[in-house]
C-alpha cells in the first residue's frame, strides 16, 4: 500500500468489501472516490452515474431526472436536447404499430403511404378513431 500520499486528504479503501483490511486489499482514496464507491451508488454499465455524466459535460442530476422519468439507458448520457429529440423521434416512429386492413403497419410508415400527418394518427390511435378514412366516423372505412 505505501505511505499515505501527500496532498489532499486520503483514507483507506478496501478493494473488495468482504475482505480484510490487508496491504493486498486495501489502497488510498480521496474521500471523493470513496463517495463514488459505496453500495449505494447507482451505477451506469459498471460506472458511478457522476462520474459517467462529468464524462460527457451533464450534471448528475440531469441523469438522475432521467432516469426518474423513465429514459432507456441509451438516452441517459446524451448531451444535447437536440441529441434527446432525436432519439426521442427515432424511439416514437419505429415502435408504433397499427393493424390497418389486416396487416400490422409501422405508423410512420402509414403516414408516409396515406399523407396523413404522423401526429394525426398518433392521436387517432391513441384515442381509437380509425386511421384512415374519415376520422369523425366510429367505423373503419371499407377496403377493397
Amino acid at each position: 500500500m505505501g505511505p499515505r500520499p501527500e496532498g489532499k486528504r486520503h483514507t483507506v479503501e478496501r478493494r473488495k468489501n468482504d475482505k480484510g483490511y490487508s496491504p493486498s486489499n486495501c489502497y488510498w482514496a480521496t474521500y471523493v472516490e470513496q463517495a463514488r464507491n459505496r453500495r449505494s451508488t447507482l451505477r451506469i454499465g459498471g460506472v458511478p452515474l457522476i462520474s459517467a455524466a462529468e464524462a460527457k459535460g451533464l450534471k448528475a442530476a440531469t441523469v438522475r431526472s432521467r432516469l426518474a422519468r423513465g429514459k432507456p439507458d441509451a438516452e441517459l448520457l446524451l448531451a444535447g436536447s437536440k441529441e434527446m429529440r432525436r432519439a426521442q423521434a427515432k424511439r416514437e416512429g419505429a415502435g408504433l404499430l397499427a393493424k390497418v386492413a389486416g396487416k400490422v403497419v409501422a405508423l410512420k410508415e402509414l403516414a408516409e403511404t396515406t399523407g396523413i400527418p404522423y401526429n394525426t394518427l398518433k392521436y387517432r390511435l391513441k384515442h381509437g378513431r380509425p386511421l384512415t378514412g374519415n376520422a369523425k366516423s366510429r367505423k373503419e372505412p371499407a377496403t377493397a
